[in-house]
């Protein structure tokens, strides 16, 4: 296999394994591949569950323990990256980003030894109080114990440290404000465990009338989320010293590391230095396990980091609801609903590389200012770190109605009117550190959980399900051949719709930060009505279906200075409609064999349901004269029809 060696790369270090991870160039193509690893996953489990009625009562005890274990060897990145901004770049060998991004980067590789325990114990009663009161009392305790490292890939950022110049003890030539175990203060796993996570449970179900006809039903209870993603972790091994990776940049200036040439790219000869006036990078590799004391810490340093001001705060949900049934004549049943929800302590990433803002004064110095070097990079690199505070409310209505079979036909229907409000980042994630989209706004800013606060991803205001089965007669009175033919065919159907999800105007399509701070893409100006015409022409699109969806006219780009008046989720895609059907027959031949023919249709009707759940708003969210913005180009599936014939014996 050949190797970027094999092209006339002279890098520092190669790997044994050869391999080209990717040499892609902007805009034309890319190829490479990863080499080799070894993964190991593990999960042990032991559960046990006891029940014990016992007059009105009955009793539920039981418990779960897991220990999971995850190993990797990696070499991933050690063959390393090239980026070229232009064909002609290419051709001539020299490394760089049309947007001032990664151009270079090489790195030690990926491994990890992690070790995980999951544990859980509860306690339940269900007491039938009288023939028509029945409770559910319950109480489920689940510590959230943090994943250990066994070889200590860890760390941790204190901003405090960084303002005081205050260095690491284990790694001296750590930047200031990044710790690792054995540090004062730095637990062993990056963050303590959470000790104090009681779920209680409250629930009842109650005949009103004593008729069994008519019941009440209602709960409440409080669920925590203790299994820390695994995901997390993989962050922290990826880091400097134990991952150390080295990043060059072409927006970078010296000492920073500006790339090079595909044949020098860390311009260790004078004649590149000259060429393409960037210092000679520090070659880091190999690198060593365990790293000695005296580790090489390169520019653009990535810096993952637990809240260190906090032990872990474990994503709790608190949920209620109440329900009202009733039996009517026919086999009808129905059902009325109310389900409500808050969550708390979600995760979120903030990015402490931020510039301030001019206009408001609101905003951190970037931290190379205060390190007084350029070690954090960019404000899109530098410390991030999982910050616990964001909070979710759900509120619905839910309505049922339900035909159990009678005369062959059985009837569900449901409808469901909600909310979904959160002040998640639009873009954020909530399982992994660092590697989601942050706030626009500096983590430091009051206003910051307001202005992300809007409708969750997810939120359809209004949603229709309605199914059904209708068994035709078999005509057991008529002859074999028009049994055969005409009786016992089934026809069933799923028809759902719901309003558009929501979604948040961005500014310009190649990440405008007017705004100044440096981590996080703005959001456009509403001026007009935003929903109307003139986004197919304003795209200038004209060979291929197009349907006008948003109005580029409404829109602006934020001014210096501002952050953009749209809210998070404040504008909606098109609702959908569907409607899939079967046709199912039944023909026996004997006592043992039978043939089953199935004819199924989805989206029978053929609707066009524009921008779907499936689809992607890189472009479309993005306010830009140069890409479709506002005009809808995406459907989901049209009318699919299969056949099929089935042999049971």
């Amino acid at each position: 296999m050949p190797s970027v060696k094999s092209l006339g790369s002279n890098i520092p270090f190669q790997p044994t394994v050869h391999a080209i991870q990717q040499i892609r160039v902007n805009g034309f193509f890319s190829f490479g591949d990863n080499p080799n690893a070894a993964f190991v996953r593990n999960n042990f489990t032991w559960s046990d569950d006891v029940s014990w009625v016992k007059g009105k009562h009955d009793f539920r005890f039981g418990g779960v323990l897991e220990r999971s274990r995850v190993d990797l060897n990696n070499l991933f990145f050690q063959p390393a990256e090239f980026s070229f901004p232009s064909l002609s770049a290419f051709l001539s060998g020299a490394l760089g980003d049309y947007s001032g991004n990664l151009a270079f980067r090489q790195g030690a590789g990926e491994f990890k030894n992690d070790r995980g325990i999951f544990s859980g114990v509860y306690a339940q009663d269900s007491y039938k109080i009288n023939r028509r009161l029945t409770v559910n009392l319950g109480l489920r305790y689940e510590p959230a114990l943090p994943w250990r490292e066994i070889k200590g890939r860890v760390e941790q950022f204190r901003l405090s440290g960084l303002m005081a110049g205050a260095r690491s003890t284990q790694f001296p030539n750590a930047p200031p404000g990044v710790y690792f175990p054995g540090d004062p203060g730095v637990p062993e796993n990056g963050v303590d465990s959470s000790w104090k996570d009681f779920a209680p449970r409250l629930g009842f179900a109650y005949d009103v009338f004593g008729d069994g006809k008519t019941s009440l039903r209602g709960g409440a209870g409080i669920f925590y989320d203790t299994r820390i993603p695994g995901i997390i972790n993989n962050r922290f091994v990826d880091v400097t010293p134990f991952s150390p990776q080295l990043i060059l940049s072409s927006a970078a200036t010296a000492p920073a590391g500006k790339p090079g040439t595909l044949s020098d790219p860390l311009c260790r000869q004078s004649s590149t230095q000259s060429a393409r006036g960037c210092a000679s990078a520090s070659n880091l590799f190999p690198a060593s396990f365990p790293p000695p004391s005296n580790s090489t810490f390169s520019p653009n340093l990535l810096v993952v980091s637990w809240d260190p001001a906090h032990s872990y705060q474990v994503p709790t949900l608190y949920n209620w609801n109440l329900a009202i049934e009733r039996q009517l004549p026919s086999n009808v049943l129905m059902r009325a609903a109310y389900a409500g929800s808050h969550g708390s302590h979600l995760k979120e990433t903030i990015a402490f590389n931020v510039s301030p803002v001019s206009t408001t004064g609101v905003g951190t110095p970037r931290l190379n200012a205060i390190a007084g070097s350029n070690v954090f990079g960019t404000t899109n690199n530098g410390p991030t770190q999982d910050a616990q505070d964001i909070n979710s409310f759900y509120h619905s209505l839910q309505l049922s109605a339900e035909k159990r079979m009678s005369h062959s036909l059985t009837i569900l229907g449901s409808y469901t009117w909600s909310k979904s409000i959160d002040d998640l980042p639009n873009g954020g994630g909530v399982a992994d550190i660092g590697a989601d989209t942050v706030s626009a706004r500096p983590w430091d800013d009051p206003l910051r959980h307001q202005f992300d606060r809007g409708p969750s991803d997810f939120d359809h205001t209004h949603r229709f399900v309605a199914s059904y089965v209708w068994q035709l007669p078999g005509l057991s009175a008529a002859n074999r051949m028009l049994r055969q033919v005409f009786g016992s065919w089934e026809f069933g159907g799923v028809v759902s719709a719901q309003t558009g999800r929501p979604f948040t105007i961005l500014s310009g399509a190649s990440g405008v930060n007017s705004s100044g701070t440096g981590i996080g893409q703005d959001r456009a100006n509403l001026v007009n009505d935003p929903y109307g015409s003139g986004a197919c022409v304003a795209a200038k699109i004209t060979t291929k279906p197009c349907v006008d969806w948003l109005n580029p006219a409404s829109f602006q780009t934020n001014p210096s200075g501002t952050f953009g008046n749209i809210g998070k989720g404040s504008i909606r895609l098109p609702g959908a409609f569907t409607w899939d059907m079967d046709v199912v027959k039944n023909f026996s031949f004997t006592e043992r064999w039978k043939l089953q023919f199935r004819a199924e249709f989805f989206n029978a009707f053929n609707r066009a349901n524009f921008m779907d759940d499936s689809a992607s708003l890189t472009n479309f969210q993005k306010l830009s004269s140069t890409n479709n913005f506002g005009a809808i180009q995406q459907a989901a599936d049209p009318r699919i029809g299969q056949l099929a014939l089935k042999l049971f014996f």
